[in-house]
């Protein structure tokens, strides 16, 4: 097409100044400048032209435009303006910070990690245009701009409707049904990302466009399997199922690819496109996102003293090994277990009705105390984890093992009351009238919700019931509670991990508990703790607390988790913006 001059299409008007040409395509002018009515923010200016393609980029506008106008996302360039019924019609986007992908890609490598990341937001982009209605169906390096560890798109409503008529090396990203002329949808965006993808991971487009011929054997021919064999065996197969060249055999849509995305990203492997030859749930290829975990800790691992600081009231009772070896078989049968909690400090169980006043039940059973808190026609109930000492972490030979669970001796100064289950979807739904959950059913546990979301749903209990502090647990609470004064991997011997769960979520507490009354602490769904992710301390500590860092810790293993990745000990991290189907919580409520 021979270029134009941009200068004689430029719009009149006053609120937009500062225009300067960038350019021109099948599509349109483009222009940069500012609009003083917002506050001089940046924005791209796009007159079309009154070609074939520019028309039909016009009517799209047309009919899609009231919701192109509304959509609002942190990982969209919002469209301010479409004036379509004039001589040129003009849309004005605003301008992203930071610079094209296209820029990026020829810089520095870029870390797997951070193309996973900038991934995950282009999928959540899709998400809000799947919601919205809408399709893109034009993402490419030139359409995403990276702004430090963030992923936007640009140029909504304005991709061609016909194969480009000058190819370059990112018009891989079209799908075969957009150069064949075929219809298309979502799952041609979804390919666009796995295009991408595939780009910062190998270095390398899928295909080398040069000409038609080339963007024409592209759309007819197959992915090359030889580029994905230097990639682990997860990023290769969702790479494989992003670009897969029949839309049957895609994604269906970008929540999947955004939950597999996450899962790479934070060190298992993919749930959607599974790995041709892996065998647990952790990605052989997490080596490459290693700098994502706490770095080893460099000490001796300590061995647990004969009688551990703040002795277990059942030690303090036991002058004999007749009677140490009476409760431990009481413990065994269940009837003892809460004399043997590991703490110095835990105060004789209240009398019935004496329980605190945010409280509308409380008693005590072979698990020890409990109390019951009202939600509407809801009794949750809490047990107690004491205050007292106990080594956190695991020991040297213990199966499963991970290099940031070093023992270290942690002290809890006040005892505080946790939910006995996972938070089920009847009571979330309760306390904030919304339900997120990949699986459904009010018995089962609310998942695929950020750390954020589950601390809103703590802030909704405590706003129902003034006075009460109600928070997510820290790491060194939870694992008092799920090892429940014992000192091996699991606090119970069954949990619905990846071999006993049909890969679905279960109805919370339906398996036996604990020693201490907490049901489901290994398995069923992850659980958000309070705490950020951070290296454990070589010292005693008390009240141990992390307020800051990139990502939340998360505990206890799910329904798609290997039996040893449910371990009491084990510890993940997560970005706290993560949705997963496999991922909720529980809350504890401070003793006062």
């Amino acid at each position: 097409m021979p270029r134009r001059s941009p200068s004689p299409a430029l719009p009149d008007t006053e609120d937009l100044v500062d225009l300067q040409p960038m350019g021109e395509d099948q599509v349109a002018t483009w222009f940069h400048g500012r609009r003083p009515s917002a506050g001089g923010m940046p924005v791209t200016v796009a007159i079309l032209h009154r070609t074939a393609t520019g028309m039909a980029v016009r009517a799209r506008l047309q009919d899609q435009g009231e919701a192109i106008l509304a959509l609002r996302h942190p990982q969209v360039a919002p469209v301010l303006n479409l004036a379509m019924e004039v001589e040129a019609p003009t849309v004005v986007m605003g301008r992203p910070a930071g610079q094209r992908l296209w820029d990026r890609l020829n810089g520095e490598p870029i870390p797997l990690a951070q193309a996973l990341a900038w991934s995950v937001d282009l999928c959540r982009a899709l998400e809000a245009l799947q919601e919205a209605g809408l399709a893109h169906l034009g993402i490419d390096a030139h359409r995403v701009w990276i702004d430090g560890d963030h992923a936007c798109v640009t140029d909504l409503g304005m991709a061609p409707t016909a194969p480009p008529d000058a190819p370059r090396a990112d018009h891989a990203c079209l799908a075969p049904e957009q150069l064949l002329g075929l219809p298309a949808d979502l799952r041609a965006d979804v390919h666009a990302v796995g295009c991408l993808l595939f780009r910062t991971c190998t270095g390398s487009w899928p295909a080398i466009i040069t000409d038609r011929a080339s963007l024409e054997a592209w759309a007819r021919g197959d992915l090359p399997e030889d580029r994905l064999t230097g990639l682990a065996s997860g990023p290769a197969a969702v790479l494989r199922r992003a670009l897969a060249r029949r839309m049957a055999d895609r994604y269906s849509g970008p929540t999947p690819l955004r939950e597999d995305l996450e899962r790479l990203l934070h060190g298992f492997s993919p749930l959607h496109a599974r790995p041709q030859t892996t065998r647990t749930l952790r990605a052989p290829g997490t080596a490459t996102v290693d700098h994502l975990r706490p770095p080893p800790i460099s000490r001796r691992l300590p061995s647990p003293p004969a009688e551990p600081r703040g002795p277990a009231p059942a030690r303090r009772k036991a002058p004999s090994l007749l009677v140490a070896g009476v409760l431990g078989g009481l413990c065994l049968l269940g009837t003892g277990a809460w004399l043997l909690r590991p703490t110095a400090t835990a105060a004789p169980v209240a009398p019935e009705k004496s329980w605190p006043t945010w409280a509308v039940a409380g008693g005590t059973d072979a698990h020890g105390p409990w109390l019951e808190l009202s939600v509407g026609d809801l009794r949750p109930r809490l047990r107690a984890i004491p205050a007292g000492t106990s080594w956190i972490g695991s020991a040297a030979d213990e199966p499963g093992r991970q290099r940031d669970e070093d023992r270290f001796l942690a002290r809890t100064s006040r005892k505080v009351w946790m939910l006995d289950r996972e938070v089920d979807q009847l009571l979330y739904v309760a306390l904030t009238g919304a339900n997120p959950s990949h699986f459904r059913g009010m018995s089962l546990p609310v998942e695929n919700l950020s750390w954020d979301e589950a601390e809103r749903c703590c802030q909704a209990l405590a706003r129902a019931n003034p006075g009460l502090v109600v928070r997510l647990p820290t790491e060194v609470e939870w694992e008092m509670a799920c090892r429940a004064g014992g000192s091996g991997p699991f606090g119970t011997p069954t949990f619905w991990d990846v071999t006993r769960s049909d890969r679905i979520t279960r109805p919370v507490a339906t398996l036996e508990p604990n020693a201490w009354g907490f049901h489901d602490l290994h398995g069923n769904v992850m659980e958000w703790t309070r705490d950020a992710l951070a290296p454990y301390p070589t010292d005693e500590v008390t009240d141990r607390q992390v307020a800051t860092g990139a990502q939340r810790v998360v505990r206890g293993g799910a329904w798609c988790s290997t039996r040893e990745d449910c371990r009491s000990a084990r510890r993940s991290g997560l970005m706290s913006k993560a949705h997963l189907p496999y991922l909720g919580f529980r809350f504890v409520v401070e003793e006062r």
